[in-house]
């Protein structure tokens, strides 16, 4: 009898390949995803991962797990934000693992909104 694949919607997970081996990681213990050259990278178990889905796919995948779009080069999974400050003309937010995201002009009023800022 054939197995049912895991519902992609109830695990997100993220994927990597490192020296032969494919690593699942859990996005909802993940703070933040950036670009970097062709990859998405992020923080898990104490370092920094790898992974070839775009920061889009991801974006648009891990919406419903609290994950907002924050800069072109920035993904932030919003649960994990505990400041937003400005800073000489730009804007970034703190988030509970000691990592900063920069957060563009055309996306402040969006993550303010989500952050329940007025």
């Amino acid at each position: 009898e054939a197995v049912a694949p895991p519902d992609p919607a109830a695990t997100p997970r993220v994927m990597t390949t490192q020296a032969g081996a494919i690593r699942f990681f859990d996005a909802r213990r993940v703070t933040r995803f950036w670009a970097e050259a062709k990859y998405t990278v992020f923080r898990a178990d104490g370092a920094e991962h790898l992974t070839e889905e775009p920061l889009g796919a991801l974006e648009e995948r891990l919406r419903a797990f609290g994950f907002l779009r924050v800069h072109r080069a920035e993904l932030v999974n919003l649960a994990e934000v505990r400041a937003l400050e400005a800073t000489e003309g730009a804007h970034v937010l703190r988030l509970s693992d000691g990592q900063t995201a920069r957060v563009s002009r055309r996306m402040l009023a969006s993550v303010s909104a989500a952050l329940g800022v007025r």
